[in-house]
């Protein structure tokens, strides 16, 4: 039998073993709660950068300037003294055409020049005594006559004959082909001891890629609204009024920003479009002739707006936030509405202004509410409030 307070104090002695040997469960220690120190995060103020909703335009690249070589007389070629796809310089040699025959032919017409000077010098001797006997009667008119129709006629074989010396110099000067400009050249189309002529076409092309040019299309009444709109009175200075931008086709931004050279002074009648041309820096060669881009153009003067680091941004169901320190060292969050991102920022079209601190690096150690421990980033994205970064694309906003 089992004396029930035996028991009892077998059972309680036992609780209390339990309680000393197994600890229970820990309790969370929430970052910058109590036990600790605030955590220490990286911030930055809010600044501010120009946001200009671009129009979009689908551009075509193309070369300022090019050169197709072509034969313009016959011949097997005999060198070609360029390598395929590399930088050439204006007055390069490219290729060479047997020039025997043609040295031959200017040959042949030095020497009938020089017969048709020695001609000229006869007939002018004769003229000029055939004068001088016509002074003292001893011969007729119609001799004299003849003397000087003979030099006329040696002058004009002279004439002739440096022609044709000029014109086979020019025919020799032609075996030589060489580049009018700088720029990348491309393959070639025939190689060394392959027969040439002038029909054989293009034997390569040079292309001149920096700066080179991008060509779009405006409708006419995006034309009108937008003369309406900034007071231009010419094409012109409509064109002077906008910067155009690309974005590549992997979707990346191109780093160099156009201006824009040309705007038709007409509207094509069978698209409606006014043809308009930019001229972008190319010095990494990055943009070739063919390619395609889309064309983001902005006004050259544009309102700035917050804009915070791409760091600075958190989501989660609702939507995009940042965690805000208040004046007593507290992280708050906040909800953002963003627009475009560009240059590694964001812009916030409402949530934010200018020279709020926010957390740009260490936003999973903190807590919206709790007390946190700014240390400024002297190297954040985000400029200075006041200051104006480059210009955001306010086109593929995210919200």
């Amino acid at each position: 039998m089992i004396h029930p307070s035996r028991t009892g104090r077998s059972l309680r002695a036992a609780l209390a073993f339990l309680l000393v040997v197994v600890p229970g469960p820990a309790v969370a220690q929430a970052p910058g709660g109590a036990g600790g120190p605030p955590p220490a995060v990286v911030t930055a103020e809010v600044g501010t950068a120009p946001i200009a909703p671009p129009a979009e335009f689908v551009g075509r690249v193309e070369a300022v300037a090019s050169f197709e070589a072509r034969p313009r007389v016959s011949g097997t070629l005999e060198a070609v003294a360029f390598e395929e796809g590399t930088d050439v310089e204006a007055g390069q040699l490219l290729y060479v055409i047997e020039p025997a025959p043609y040295e031959a032919e200017r040959t042949a017409a030095e020497a009938q020049l020089a017969r048709a000077q020695a001609q000229l010098t006869e007939a002018s001797e004769s003229a000029r005594r055939a004068e001088a006997l016509r002074s003292k009667g001893t011969v007729s008119e119609a001799a004299l006559d003849e003397a000087q129709a003979a030099l006329a006629s040696a002058e004009a074989d002279v004439l002739a004959a440096k022609a044709q010396l000029q014109q086979t110099e020019l025919r020799l000067s032609y075996t030589r082909i060489a580049s009018p400009i700088a720029g990348r050249i491309g393959a070639t189309a025939v190689t060394a001891g392959n027969l040439v002529t002038p029909e054989t076409g293009v034997l390569t092309t040079v292309v001149d890629l920096d700066p080179i040019r991008v060509t779009f299309s405006v409708s006419d009444r995006q034309v009108l609204q937008v003369m309406q709109q900034t007071g231009a009175e010419t094409l012109a200075q409509l064109g002077d009024r906008f910067v155009p931008t690309l974005r590549l086709a992997t979707g990346a931004d191109y780093p160099h920003r156009g201006r824009v050279e040309f705007m038709d002074n007409r509207v094509d009648p069978r698209t409606g479009t006014v043809t308009v041309r930019a001229l972008f820096p190319n010095p990494d060669r990055l943009l070739l002739p063919g390619q395609y881009a889309t064309v983001l153009v902005r006004p050259q003067a544009v309102e700035s707006g917050p804009a915070v680091p791409v760091s600075a941004v958190q989501r989660d169901r609702e939507g995009p936030f940042v965690l805000v320190v208040d004046s007593d060292n507290v992280a708050r969050m906040r909800r953002v509405t963003l627009g475009a991102q560009s240059d590694g920022l964001f812009a916030v079209e409402q949530g934010l202004d200018p020279g709020e601190v926010i957390v740009v690096t260490g936003q999973q150690k903190a807590r919206p509410g709790a007390p946190v421990r700014p240390v400024p980033d002297t190297a954040s994205e985000a400029p200075p409030a006041g200051e104006a970064a480059p210009a955001i694309d306010g086109s593929g906003g995210q919200g």
